[in-house]
């Protein structure tokens, strides 16, 4: 049963860094649940479908798919928050923690003291991402957050490795269209 909840987890992450799903994909999807949990895999499950069809219509309106994908980072939001709140799920919630995570990576820039967290379309643009930062000399560690599966957190020296790191994500997203 969790296996199904995980596999709409690494869906959503996957869309949310930017990744495509087929409508079929999402089709394939199927979960178990029941009260409040089934009703946030519902909203998921139905907002991913939509997002699938806009996406092979051949809409390109980005600043639509920009808001349709907060609407599915509420929709993992709920999913979360659900298996948090009750004890019986506490298993299931620090898997799906881990699931988020492996999709997630914290920037924190000394130059200029931004902190941001950046979202990949796949664990290979994670693993290329992670490549690229500590080929780049990014100190590598763990954010102060002690829930498990808690993302790896990077330092960059200034603002000249953070533009680095938006030119490399640019060429992930650029190879992803061609």
């Amino acid at each position: 049963m969790h296996r199904d909840i995980k596999d709409i987890v690494g869906v959503l992450m996957r869309v949310l860094g930017g990744g495509e799903v087929s409508r079929d994909e999402v089709m394939e999807l199927s979960f178990e649940a029941d009260g409040e949990l089934l009703a946030a895999l519902n909203e998921a499950y139905i907002k991913l479908l939509e997002f699938a069809h806009d996406r092979e219509s051949g809409g390109d309106n980005d600043e639509v798919f920009l808001r349709t994908r907060a609407v599915l980072q509420d929709c993992l939001d709920k999913i979360l928050d659900v298996c948090d709140r009750e004890p019986a799920r506490a298993t299931l919630a620090n898997e799906l923690w881990a699931i988020k995570a492996s999709y997630e990576t914290t920037i924190y820039t000394l130059g200029t003291g931004v902190e941001m967290t950046l979202l990949w379309a796949s664990h290979k643009d994670y693993a290329a991402g992670k490549k690229f930062l500590t080929d780049m000399g990014a100190a590598c560690g763990q954010s102060g957050d002690i829930r498990p599966g808690t993302p790896e957190f990077f330092s960059l020296k200034d603002r000249q490795q953070l533009d680095a790191l938006y030119a490399f994500r640019k060429q992930l997203q650029d190879r992803k269209k061609r």
